[in-house]
This record gives C-alpha cells, structure tokens and sequence, in this order.
C-alpha cells in the first residue's frame, strides 16, 4: 500500500490507514518479526500501523482497509449549513425534546486517485 502511494506521487507525510476495530485488533496480535512487536501499536492516543498513522472506523466494511494521502482527499463545502427541525413528533412536545438534524452539502475529490489502496478480506 505504501509502495502504490508513492509510485502514483502521492505525499509520503500524510499516509496513514483507516480500517475496521476488528483488523485493528487482528493487527496488534500480528509481529512485523518474531520479537519486534506488533504491527499496529497503541501509544497514548496515538495508533500507528508500521510507522504510519492508523484510524480504526465502525463505518468501514467489514474485513477492509484503506489508505492514502490523507492530505489529497479535499471535502469542499457548497451550500449553506441548515438545521432541520421535525415537526411530526407527537410525542417530543410533551417529553420537552426536539427532534433536529443538521444538513452540511459536500463532495469528496481526491487529488491524486492512483495513490489510493483498498484491501478487502483481511484475516
């Protein structure tokens, strides 16, 4: 993954992988080499994945991975910010709760798409 990401020109200091709490619990019982630890290790609040930044997401597929140049992904904002509030919700008046949302309109755009790895199916 890393080598696809530098061959495609992607920045080598915004690498990092994002994947599953399962393959991130796979992966801290996993050594690079008999005796030198594991693959993904936990200091304090920082998680790193051979050396490089790593995130662990419930919103992942199962079994999946991806990883990149986090620097090259760009989330442009359009719109206006509005909050939707539920008019329909019988019983929130007399709970005192109000039912709302907030709706963000934005795209995703990769710089550099060739610099991107997904692996599914990791056991």
């Amino acid at each position: 993954m890393e080598q696809t990401c530098a061959d495609n020109n992607g920045d080598d200091e915004s690498f990092a992988y994002l994947t599953t709490p399962a393959v991130r619990k796979l992966l801290r019982t996993r050594e690079i080499a008999t005796g030198s630890g594991a693959l993904w290790s936990c200091n304090g609040a920082e998680n790193r994945l051979a050396g490089r930044g790593a995130f662990a997401s419930t919103l992942m597929p199962a079994a999946t991975m991806i990883s990149g140049p986090w620097s090259n992904l760009l989330l442009p904002i359009w719109g206006n910010p509005r909050i939707e509030i539920n008019p329909f919700d019988p019983s929130g008046f007399k709970s005192l709760t109000v039912d709302a949302r907030l709706v963000l309109d934005v795209d995703v755009a990769i710089q550099t798409p060739a610099a991107w790895v997904s692996s599914s199916s990791i056991t």
